[in-house]
């Protein structure tokens, strides 16, 4: 019974410490931002190619 509980009690903590993981849009818009530089720089590179 006492593994039990504490069993309970681990999962509880171990769900904490997810949900007080940073949100996730900002690693997206953080991505979203590299990617779109990345873009940028292939398109001016293409440009100066043609």
């Amino acid at each position: 019974m006492q593994n039990r509980i504490a069993a309970i009690l681990r999962i509880t903590a171990d769900k904490k410490e997810i949900k007080d993981f940073p949100k996730l849009p900002l690693a997206n818009s953080l991505i979203r931002e590299i990617l779109a530089e990345f873009l940028v720089m292939r398109i001016r590179r293409l440009i100066r190619i043609a």
